[in-house]
């Protein structure tokens, strides 16, 4: 239910349902994280991440459990310009699951950071997964573009507004 109730926005709801000791005990680690996660939604607690969010991503052995974990942790880095820490986290993420959600947001981070190939990959991974993705296009032709390669940021581009329409 803290889950649920965290994907639906309803942060203090989420908290509340964490205070379970069972849950606590059995998933410490998740139950931690997702806490770290209400409080970052609630408050903007950046110290927060950096000191226990960060140390819970790093220090153990990558989960399928904590995928939203690295993903909302990924998704902060990307807001305040961390690009290389949320590069690494979504790096971590696809060690235990790789969704075109995730790719697009390593990609977004390695266009900031000038790893132009590296996120042309990952676009191209994403878009394997889900070729109807208009955000895997759009991001495949501004690598384009910085790349140089008009040609092929032109298809992209095409490609975007194609499955745009076909969404409308």
């Amino acid at each position: 239910m803290a889950l649920c109730e965290y994907k639906m926005g309803n942060h203090l709801a989420s908290l509340e349902h964490l205070k379970c000791d069972k849950l606590i005990e059995k998933y410490k680690k998740v139950t931690d994280a997702l806490k770290f996660l209400n409080d970052i939604e609630l408050n903007e607690q950046l110290d927060i991440f950096e000191n226990d969010l960060l140390h819970i991503i790093y220090s153990k052995s990558p989960c399928e459990e904590l995928h939203l974990v690295y993903l909302k942790a990924a998704m902060h880095c990307y807001k305040n310009k961390c690009y290389i820490k949320g590069a690494e986290i979504c790096q971590i993420a696809c060690t235990v699951l790789r969704t075109p959600m995730i790719m697009i947001l390593l990609a977004k981070c390695l266009i900031q950071i000038g790893e132009l190939e590296t996120a042309e990959s990952a676009l191209n991974e994403a878009n394997v997964m889900d070729i109807k993705n208009e955000e895997v296009w759009a991001y495949l032709t501004v690598v384009n573009i910085k790349m140089g390669n008009a040609d092929e940021a032109k298809v992209c581009y095409m490609r975007a507004l194609e499955v745009i329409m076909i969404l409308i």
